[in-house]
């Protein structure tokens, strides 16, 4: 009574909630990639674009489209996935529509839409969301295919097998179940023949395009979003701290409890005297199951490593799917129902209690990598030293990039380089490296929610200026044009490396990019650093920017500064002043 006006209100209220979370939340590292390195350059299809599992298709081409006609801001970014969870409780509603105990519907809902982690993913700008929405749409046609056979219901379950491809390739192992599942069922119902053609054919299509950027993202060794310590040590327990927060034995004991308790209530079912082997309820227990016996079978046969929690954080939403329907199916007494679902399912539900916010992510460690916009505001104010260097992990480093990308003021690159160190002006860190750096460090921001903490060196480096130079101006737009050159650089020295240039171009964007390489007598090159303009100014025009370099290895012999023209695009630096400073106490 009533399921349809208050599961309504529950959807409302979560689409606000997100709506909120995507206002308030700063980027995380993959969220600025995905802009910076595919949306805004304009390449981000496949074999053309950079190589990285980063390239959650569908998701960065919704970006590039949605950040061209209302700008870059972060909730902009996050507009897909949160229509995609419009999509997904509607379908989710049609799945649970069915079941006929109040019990079981909303014990579904809740395991669902409370599952904090998996919830959350619709208010990020990936391709998690996305591929939820459609996987919860595909079932649904799988099913009402498994009812009736119609070439409509057909072409929809190929649409979302694509779709979901196109969205998160982690799916790979539920597309190819309910590909071959619905192949098999059209094969043995006895459907017109150009049924099975039309599935087959284009069904596969996206299924070869996924094996082929699966296997060329192998071979350049970046399917790097997994783990080599196994199922149980490591997928199962990432999936564990991402829902729960916690490595505690019984919160895995939970998880076996979990797959025990559907292996029983399978049995029962399929002993059943209404049992049907090509029915909803054996479909979604043997997607619960392919998932690892996929992950099992691919990592021996062709050493897949297993993936990490954000690739199967689906997988709760598929047991309480499959728990529950197998559940409606069976008549069993009700205490033992609400016993079932009490310990298996609500314990999901529990992890939006502990989780919500509105500012930071709660799974996947997310949080560490935003950096909130007032330790950005407050660098690029300080006037108290010019142009100041600042130190970060590297996975904030894309995160300070889109900051000044989306700052009229525009502050130097967060370097990675010799981080914590001693050398910038500026650190930002996590809470347990403040220790080590208090003696030459004040802190003057803390965000709880991120664990981040801003630090200011108590007493500037000095920059003893060494030498200096204009250039340009140059018209020819060669690859590499070089700024400065410093021969055989004192190895216990630190330097700062400081250009002030006019550029323009005709290209939009112009990948143009500032580089320090330092190589050694063989003319190798054993360090490089670089700030890529193109991730941080929408705009050429004048740009000052500034590199230093610390732990210079001994057999360095030469330091170039240059612009490096990544793509060998036109432009032209009409004039530029570049200085090179020694970095002393």
């Amino acid at each position: 009574m009533y399921r349809k006006e208050f599961y309504s209100l529950l959807v409302l209220a979560l689409f606000l909630y997100l709506l909120l979370r995507a206002v308030f939340n700063p980027l995380v590292f993959d969220e600025a990639t995905t802009f910076l390195l595919y949306a805004k350059s304009n390449n981000f299809l496949p074999w053309k674009a950079y190589w990285a599992a980063n390239n959650h298709y569908l998701n960065t081409a919704l970006v590039w489209g949605f950040t061209i006609v209302f700008g870059p801001a972060e909730f902009v970014q996050r507009i897909p996935n949160l229509l995609a969870f419009l999509i997904f409780s509607l379908y989710l509603y049609r799945l649970a529509l069915p079941i006929k105990s109040t019990l079981f519907f909303w014990g579904l809902v809740f395991a669902t839409l409370f599952t904090h982690p998996f919830l959350e993913l619709f208010g990020f700008s990936r391709g998690y969301g996305l591929s939820f929405a459609f996987l919860a749409a595909a079932l649904y046609y799988m099913k009402m295919l498994l009812h009736e056979i119609t070439l409509k219901r057909v072409l929809l379950l190929n649409l979302m097998l694509m779709l979901i491809i196109f969205s998160n390739l982690s799916l790979l192992p539920i597309v190819l179940l309910l590909y071959f599942g619905a192949g098999i069922w059209i094969f043995i119902s006895k459907s017109p023949i150009k049924v099975l053609a039309i599935h087959a054919l284009i069904g596969v299509l996206p299924i070869i395009f996924a094996v082929l950027v699966s296997f060329e993202l192998k071979e350049r060794a970046l399917l790097f979003y997994s783990t080599s310590a196994g199922f149980w040590d490591g997928s199962l327990l990432s999936l564990q701290k991402a829902i729960f927060h916690s490595e505690h034995v019984a919160v895995k004991m939970w998880f076996l409890i979990n797959l025990v308790a559907l292996l029983i209530a399978l049995r029962v079912y399929v002993r059943a005297e209404q049992f049907q082997f090509f029915s909803f309820p054996v479909l979604l227990a043997l997607l619960v199951l392919v998932v690892p016996a996929f992950y099992f079978i691919a990592h021996f046969i062709i050493g897949v490593e297993f993936p990490l929690a954000r690739s199967i954080i689906f997988l709760p939403f598929l047991f309480a799917l499959s728990l529950i329907y197998i559940f409606n199916e069976l008549k069993i007494n009700r205490k033992l129902a609400i016993a079932a679902v009490g310990v298996l399912v609500f314990p999901l539900a529990m992890s939006f209690g502990w989780s919500a916010n509105f500012k930071n992510a709660t799974a996947f460690l997310w949080n560490t990598e935003q950096i909130p916009d007032a330790f950005f505001e407050h660098i690029s104010k300080d006037v108290s030293v010019e142009k100041p260097t600042i130190a970060g992990y590297f996975l904030r480093q894309q995160n300070w990039d889109y900051l000044n990308f989306k700052s009229e003021i525009k502050t130097n690159r967060l370097q990675i380089q010799d981080y914590p160190s001693a050398v910038a002006d500026y650190q930002i860190v996590d809470f347990e490296q403040v220790s080590g750096l208090q003696n030459l460090y004040d802190e003057i921001l803390t965000d709880h929610g991120s664990g981040l903490i801003l630090m200011k060196r108590k007493k500037p480096l000095k920059r003893k200026l060494i030498t200096e130079t204009n250039v340009g101006p140059i018209n020819s737009s060669p690859q590499y044009y070089k700024l400065l050159e410093l021969l055989q650089p004192t190895i216990s020295a630190h330097y700062y490396f400081e250009c002030d240039l006019n550029l323009s171009s005709l290209a939009n964007p112009f990948h143009g990019v500032i580089s320090l390489n330092v190589v050694d007598s063989n003319g190798i090159t054993i360090d490089y650093l670089e700030t890529r303009l193109y991730t941080m100014y929408p705009a050429l025009g004048q740009i000052k920017t500034g590199l230093y370099i610390s732990d210079i290895p001994h057999n360095a012999v030469k330091v170039t500064c240059f612009l490096y023209n990544v793509n060998q695009q036109e432009y032209e630096l009409e004039s530029g002043h570049v200085s090179l400073y020694e970095l002393e106490n």
